[in-house]
């Protein structure tokens, strides 16, 4: 296993990774950075905030490339289970920002 230090919005923090992909993992964390930095023209600096837009613009981004892949109609159960994604991968974003706050602190 490799340790990778990462940062992201500002926050560093080290990441354990299969030896060889180190770069893959410095490539995520790029492109998550590259869509904070567009969350923060709407949202401004609140880190929390631009990591949870990056999240949602993300799994916006998954959904269409997966929808354009698989053109099957979606039920409003489908909806509720897009929005209930999209919650759960906010709720995840805002605990790891809560734990990487804690160990700057």
């Amino acid at each position: 296993m490799a340790d990778v230090t990462i940062e992201l919005c500002g926050y560093s923090t080290a990441i354990s990774c299969s030896d060889g992909e180190e770069a893959h993992l410095s490539n995520l964390v790029r492109i998550v950075q590259e869509r904070a930095d567009n969350a923060e023209k709407i949202v401004g600096t609140d880190r929390l905030r631009q990591l949870m837009f990056a999240a949602i613009f993300l799994a916006d981004e998954t959904l269409a490339a997966n929808g354009a892949a698989n053109q099957t109609h979606v039920s409003p159960d489908g909806a509720d289970e897009n929005a209930a994604s999209l919650s759960m991968i906010a709720d995840r974003i805002a605990a790891i920002a809560a734990r990487l706050d804690t160990l700057k602190a």
